[in-house]
């Protein structure tokens, strides 16, 4: 009896032995990953804290500072995927910094109405913090010109665009009056256009055989195929 009481005594100590190594070695890697981000070394921290979360996957800080490797790095999209995974931690001020690094991830895009969303996040854990402060109403003024910009720029192509109409509009009308001159003018030159039969043909000759009796005129009349002197 005694024996086995021991014996798991034994594998109790054991355990956290092997427990107290494992978070001593996670935080030494910790440690040094953030000795490597502090000299801009960010991929030797990122491998760091990597190997950190190995022995310690649900480990929040490690997430934030991951996020920050990220950002350094201009990767906005894991940055912003490793923060809101801080911001399931325990620790207010975790989650308060998590909120602010996730809105600077964001204003970075030029995604102002998201910067907004997650600085007032953090504002509601700290109110206080100058710096969440700044950001937030500095995003709230670059939305705003961005939203200016933009809607200068729907003006402008719809100014184009109304030009553009017009000059077709004034194409099309000249266009329309040209065809119209064209068919009045078809029209004019149709209805003047005189065509003689034979019968109207022989009576001019005749007037004209009158008039002049010592000019002869050799002509072809439409139809025949012979000439004939008159």
């Amino acid at each position: 009896m005694k024996y086995h009481y021991n014996k798991i005594v034994l594998i109790i100590c054991c355990s956290i032995l092997l427990t107290i190594q494992s978070y001593a070695a996670v935080q030494q890697q910790i440690r040094q990953g953030n000795r490597k981000y502090h000299t801009e070394h960010y991929t030797d921290a990122q491998n760091c804290y990597n190997r950190a979360q190995v022995d310690a996957p649900d480990m929040p800080i490690i997430d934030y500072n991951l996020g920050n490797v990220y950002y350094r790095l201009g990767n906005y999209e894991m940055a912003i995927d490793a923060y809101n995974k801080a911001i399931g931690s325990k620790d207010a001020q975790l989650r308060c910094k998590a909120y602010h690094n996730i809105g600077n991830t964001y204003f970075q895009q030029s995604n102002y109405q998201s910067a907004i969303e997650n600085y007032k996040e953090s504002l509601r854990i700290n109110p206080d913090n100058a710096d969440t402060k700044y950001n937030y109403a500095l995003a709230i003024k670059k939305l705003s010109e961005q939203q200016q910009q933009t809607n200068q720029q729907q003006q402008k192509q719809n100014n184009h665009n109304k030009r553009r109409n017009k000059q077709n509009n004034a194409q099309g009308q000249q266009q329309q009056q040209n065809g119209k001159h064209n068919n009045d003018r078809q029209n004019y030159n149709d209805e003047n256009t005189v065509v003689l039969n034979e019968e109207q043909a022989r009576k001019i000759l005749d007037d004209v055989e009158k008039e002049t009796d010592e000019r002869r005129i050799r002509i072809r009349l439409p139809g025949r195929s012979k000439e004939k002197d008159w």
